[in-house]
């Protein structure tokens, strides 16, 4: 059998209660977050944009925008939805080794036909669950190669996985399902420049590939064919096309499928920047509070980087350690470890237009080098007494589900109030008793 057809399968045959009940409620905080970064994504500017866009150009009102509180089609709900929990504020969820956001591509595609198809909340689930397991696997099969062929992964892997999230909730059968893997990888498409480029957290190249997925799945459900059997390793198909002819492998599209769970190992953020950061922010904040530093104590501080990640998020230097918008500070190391430094946190509010002029974070910023080392991960602190201080952060700390409960709450706190949040927040954990998702969907929307 095809790696196609036995995705197809695994997606059309999973069941609520196949799924460990540990995969279960790590999902559920996966979602959680995704909806919690919705909120602030809401008051964006690009977010109204696209929403009017969507609103002039919709059809059948089937699902919620979330925050906005309108309906819009399926296929205007997964846009703009998508755009707002993955590339407006780059604080969703990612899979290190895969090198893509998951839930970003999945949960919109599934939400939006969950509800416009009257699901329950067991069945937004496994569909959640089977789409990201096979978005991971698809990340796994040629790790970095995507990237350096010039294709962002978490987007052209978007638009397949999101085809099976939304196929699963319109009840395709296992060909149709094979179908819309077809027809969506004709859909992919995205570029990398968004890494390290201030633009990415102007783009919609997410929420475009949760859209995708939806018309992909509503096209094989009208009998819309495609490659059928082998849309994956076929000669022109995915692999082949995105990742290149001997750069991949196929193994982890199925070993064990249905057995080992990967969304387990997937990291929830904790600062609204690129994930590159974590370790080091980690690091200067650490160093902070363990030796009381203030701006004024430091001399100059250096960062161990591979030459690879060492020069992306420094340049061109003039826009890095002087950022001229809030999208450009986002991808600034320089700032960021700046205003780690400085304030001893790094929330939404650091990256706020009116605080990337403050004189205090742009004088540091010019005091912080990037030191060529394989290793990585270690900050470096020389005071002006001369002191050494360093902090090695080799270990990737995972977000504790208390710290995800709480950047809920600090996310959501935005736009909605308390008693509302306690209630979103407490549904979401409990969300396989949900029966009428539409009720639950009007807790995410501004009242």
């Amino acid at each position: 059998m095809s790696s196609t057809r036995s995705i197809a399968k695994f997606v059309r045959e999973l069941e609520f209660e196949d799924i460990p009940k540990e995969i279960i409620a790590e999902s559920k905080y996966h979602i959680l977050d995704a909806l919690g970064v919705a909120f602030p994504a809401f008051l964006e500017k690009n977010s109204k944009i696209l929403f009017n866009i969507v609103k002039e150009m919709s059809g059948k009102p089937e699902s919620t925008i979330l925050s906005f509180g309108e309906k819009s089609s399926t296929y205007g709900a997964a846009l703009v939805n998508g755009m707002m929990i993955g590339t407006t504020l780059d604080f969703d969820d990612l899979h290190v080794a895969a090198g893509l956001h998951p839930t970003t591509i999945t949960f919109p595609a599934a939400l939006a036909a969950s509800e416009a198809g009257g699901a329950t909340g067991k069945e937004l689930l496994a569909a959640f669950v089977a789409a990201a397991e096979v978005a991971i696997r698809m990340g796994l099969t040629a790790p970095g190669r995507y990237h350096k062929r010039g294709f962002q992964p978490t987007s052209i892997i978007g638009a397949l996985a999101s085809s099976l999230a939304a196929g699963k909730l319109m009840d395709l059968s296992e060909q149709q399902l094979a179908d819309g893997i077809g027809i969506a990888t004709n859909m992919a498409a995205a570029s990398p420049l968004s890494v390290a480029v201030g633009s990415y957290f102007q783009g919609i190249d997410t929420g475009r590939a949760s859209e995708s997925g939806v018309f992909a799945a509503s096209l094989a459900k009208q009998g819309f064919t495609s490659i059928r059997e082998d849309a994956l390793e076929n000669r022109f198909g995915f692999l082949n096309t995105f990742a290149g002819q001997g750069n991949y492998s196929e193994d982890p599209l199925t070993r064990d499928l249905g057995k080992v769970w990967n969304l387990s190992q997937t990291f929830l953020k904790r600062y609204p920047t690129t994930y590159a950061f974590t370790r080091y922010l980690d690091a200067a904040l650490d160093l902070r509070s363990q030796y009381g530093l203030k701006p004024e104590d430091i001399e100059e501080i250096e960062y161990g980087a591979n030459s690879d990640h060492g020069p992306l998020f420094t340049t061109p230097y003039e826009l890095k350690v002087r950022p001229p918008d809030r999208n450009e500070a986002r991808t600034s190391q320089l700032f960021a470890m700046a205003a780690a430094f400085v304030d001893g946190k790094i929330t939404l509010d650091t990256f706020d237009q009116s605080r990337i002029s403050d004189p205090r974070i742009l004088d540091l910023a010019k005091r912080i080098h990037v030191v060529d080392d394989e290793e990585n991960f270690w900050v470096q602190v020389k005071t002006k007494k001369g002191t050494i201080l360093k902090a090695n952060k080799s270990e990737l700390r995972q977000t504790s589900r208390k710290g995800v409960v709480e950047k809920f709450r600090t996310n959501a706190t935005k736009v909605i109030g308390e008693t509302q949040i306690e209630t979103a927040l407490a549904s979401t954990l409990s969300l396989e008793n949900e029966s009428d998702l539409s009720n639950w969907v009007k807790l995410f929307v501004k009242q």
